[in-house]
């Protein structure tokens, strides 16, 4: 219930004096009769005054309408009746909870139970304070988004560096949103997550094709940690693995590519990379 009495106004309308006066000691004139002509002078006459109304008699006790109205509002309970509303038909002896899990969050939420007045107040901030947050997160994700298609052209130019930096930005602006996602409705926790899950797997692209080994098998695997069986993620860190060519990458790269092969069993490129890399020995050394 909004309420907006400062939108009520009371005007004084102006009366006008309309009907024709005559000067006491004269008749006045005939039906049909012309008025006799008065002498032009140069002085403009003064426009009429609009007439006053009268002043309320407030000597027996009367009061104004509208102030009585405006003294009503003001001692309206709009909170009060707002837990009216919300409390019809419920009963103080049962009440409702409803669990909202997933992405790694859970919420609890009491429905169905008699809230007081306090509560209903908190209620309405809350509601304010939500449409406020999601327009912020509506404006992080197009952000994030726009950040992306401009890595991807760069990427395509071939300023893998530059591309690199919109990425991880893009992917800064969704981290920050972190904390609200208990607050997001289930589209926009998805939209999110895939957004985010793209900008990862083209940042892990653009690092080997810097060759940042390390910053490719980091944003690979994190891409990892929330779609183990991403193809794109699998194969860029088996790269990155087999490229750096440390203690352990060749093995790493090699379960990387064979967990990419039980996903897509036709893909060509693991299966050269992998043939590419040495083959450990029963006893565990690369032969």
């Amino acid at each position: 219930l909004t309420l907006r009495k400062a939108q009520q106004c009371e005007w004084r309308i102006p009366i006008r004096q309309t009907t024709a006066t005559t000067t006491p000691g004269t008749a006045p004139a005939a039906t049909g009769a012309s008025a006799p002509s008065r002498p032009a002078s140069s002085a403009t006459a003064p426009p009429p005054q609009p007439r006053r109304l009268p002043a309320l008699d407030r000597s027996a006790g009367g009061s104004s309408v509208l102030r009585d109205a405006y003294r009503a509002w003001d001692r309206f309970d709009e909170a009060g009746a707002l837990a009216a509303v919300e409390n019809e038909g419920k009963s103080e002896d049962s009440i409702g909870v409803t669990l909202r899990a997933g992405g790694g969050t859970a919420a609890l939420q009491c429905t169905d139970y008699v809230k007081d007045t306090e509560e209903v107040e908190l209620d309405e901030e809350l509601g304010r304070k939500r449409s406020s947050l999601q327009a912020t997160l509506n404006a992080r994700l197009a952000q994030a988004a726009e950040l992306k298609a401009q890595g991807n052209r760069l990427l395509s130019d071939g300023q893998p560096r530059a591309a690199l930096e919109r990425y991880l930005e893009g992917e800064g602006a969704l981290c920050a949103l972190e904390h609200a996602r208990v607050l997001c409705s289930a589209h926009m926790v998805g939209t999110t997550d895939a957004l985010l899950t793209d900008l990862r797997a083209n940042a892990a692209q653009a690092a080997l094709k810097l060759g940042d080994w390390d910053a490719a098998i980091e944003t690979a695997t994190a891409v990892l940690e929330a779609v183990p069986t991403h193809a794109k993620a699998l194969y860029r860190r088996a790269s990155a693995h087999a490229s750096r060519d440390g203690d352990g990458d060749a093995s790493r790269a090699r379960a990387d590519l064979r967990a990419l092969l039980k996903v897509q069993p036709s893909n060509g490129a693991a299966s050269r990379l992998l043939d590419s890399l040495p083959a450990d020995s029963p006893g565990g050394i690369m032969v």
